[in-house]
Formats: C-alpha cells, sequence, structure tokens
C-alpha cells in the first residue's frame, strides 16, 4: 500500500532549541513519508548566546546536523494550516498561536523547560551556570527524543497507509 505523506510541524518561542531539535531528530529518522518543519512565536528575534551554543552543541553531539535547518522561522499561519500535525513546544506558544491564528485540529503541547531571557543576551556565563545550561539542555534533549519517539507511534507515522 502507498503511505499518505503527513506533515508535522513544532512551534517553540525562538525557534533556536526545542522546536529545531525535534525537527532534526524525527528528521533522522528518514522516514520518507514524513514532511517535518519548525517554527517560533519569537523567531525575529536573532538570538545570540547560551541558547544558541548549546543548541549546536546537542545537534552536533548527536549527528544531527545534517537534519537542522539553515535558519529559524516566524510562525505564521500558512505553516500551521498546512500541517497535519502540530506540536507546540510550550502552553505559551499554544496560547500565542490560539490568540492569532486558526489551531489544526490534530495538535498537542509538549511544557519542556527552555532558557531564560537572562541566558539569551550574549554575555558570558559564569562555569556554574554554564553547568546548568548543559545539563537542562541534555535533559531537555532526552525528553524531546522520548516525545518525538511516542508521536511516532501515536500517529502510527512509522507505518501510516493510505
Amino acid at each position: 500500500m502507498k503511505r499518505t505523506p503527513i506533515h508535522v510541524h513544532f512551534v517553540c518561542t525562538g525557534n533556536i532549541y526545542r522546536s529545531r531539535l525535534a525537527e532534526a531528530y524525527l528528521r533522522s529518522k528518514n522516514l520518507t513519508h514524513i514532511m517535518v518543519s519548525s517554527s517560533g512565536t519569537q523567531a525575529n528575534i536573532q538570538h545570540k548566546g547560551p541558547i544558541l551554543w548549546t543548541t549546536l552543541r546537542l545537534l552536533y553531539r548527536n549527528n544531527l546536523l545534517p537534519y537542522t535547518t539553515d535558519k529559524w522561522r516566524q510562525i505564521t499561519s500558512n505553516q500551521l494550516r498546512k500541517a497535519d500535525v502540530v506540536v507546540f513546544i510550550g502552553k505559551k506558544n499554544y496560547e500565542y498561536c490560539r490568540q492569532r491564528f486558526p489551531i489544526p485540529e490534530k495538535f498537542e503541547v509538549w511544557n519542556f523547560p527552555d532558557f531564560d531571557d537572562r541566558d539569551m543576551n550574549g554575555k558570558p556565563l559564569d562555569i556554574k551556570r554554564e553547568i546548568e545550561c548543559v545539563t537542562l539542555s541534555e535533559n531537555t534533549f532526552l525528553m524531546v527524543k522520548g516525545k518525538v519517539d511516542s508521536l511516532v507511534t501515536a500517529y502510527k507515522l512509522d507505518s501510516r497507509n493510505k
């Protein structure tokens, strides 16, 4: 039987960290009938600093660099409309979109920790805070992997038939 393509879209705040990791991880599964994309509710802000280097570190350590996009994207109504399944990575991202756009029928809200604003100011961190960021990011990535794997199972993304 021929597989019907399905489009999964991840939404977080800056489209730098959580949604990009989820997108890259799902794409790395090489499920040929799956289209994957991501965006952020505040992706128009060019964040630098710990959140960026932490994401790059995780992508590199987990062999996901070939599966990541080259830039972050701001959420649009069109992105939500085109998706079969939308995952909002954080309740505030769901609320932001719900107030501005029609929400698709199939969606999930994952509440993963994010870096707070003080981590996104581009200033160097002390070693204690740097270790906290690395620990948080490693734990978040484990949660991303677990939830993406569950998403594949729940929506039968690995064997969806027409």
